[in-house]
């Protein structure tokens, strides 16, 4: 029994290990792809970009209001840092952000970030999920199906509560077509108390 148990173990991790190489692979051919592509055709996939009309004028401001840390940056880093394509340490940023701005400064905009990026994750769950679940593990998306259904909605406030994967996981309540109304009420009931605890964490013990 112990030796089932940790032969499970033991693939699993050599499975993490064999797909985290073969991504870095993947990524390093793309690069050598790519330069000679450039070297043989003098075609370069960044002076591209920078044609671009619209994509890379948006792109630059996106990325300038973030290192300004300015109202706008803040919001995008949350809008897009919450969404699951994008996965971010949201909290430990907020903690870092609290050394220079106040949490009345930085609450209404964090909020009204993460409710577009959970948006998001639930409707590209309930839209596209019958192709991106391909992507995921049967067994986690089988298990929060089970929560969903066994549970439901204190499942959902404790994903978006604790410091948990509420990003991938508000995806699966739109991939198994959670009732809205009900989702989005608990999940940002859910978002709001997680910051309100981190607030009281950090003039607890970091202030």
């Amino acid at each position: 029994m112990k030796q089932n148990w940790f032969k499970r173990l033991t693939t699993k991790i050599s499975n993490k290990i064999i797909g985290i190489l073969f991504l870095l692979f993947a990524v390093v051919m793309l690069w050598f792809l790519i330069q000679l592509i450039e070297l043989f055709y003098g075609f370069s996939i960044v002076k591209w970009f920078e044609g671009l009309p619209y994509v890379y004028p948006i792109t630059q401001h996106i990325f300038s209001e973030i290192r300004a840390l300015s109202e706008k940056g803040i919001f995008y880093i949350y809008a897009f840092g919450g969404m699951f394509i994008f996965p971010a340490p949201n909290e430990i940023l907020y903690l870092r952000l609290l050394k220079n701005f106040s949490f009345e400064y930085l609450l209404p905009i964090i909020y009204v970030g993460l409710f577009i990026a959970h948006n998001f994750n639930y409707f590209v769950g309930r839209i596209f999920g019958f192709i991106l679940k391909y992507l995921f593990s049967k067994k986690s998306l089988h298990k929060i199906k089970n929560y969903l259904k066994k549970y439901g909605a204190p499942t959902i406030l404790i994903f978006n509560a604790l410091p948990l994967p509420s990003p991938f996981f508000n995806f699966c309540c739109g991939l198994f077509k959670y009732r809205y109304m009900k989702w989005v009420f608990i999940a940002i009931l859910g978002q709001v108390i997680n910051y309100i605890i981190l607030t009281a964490i950090y003039f607890k013990f970091l202030a």
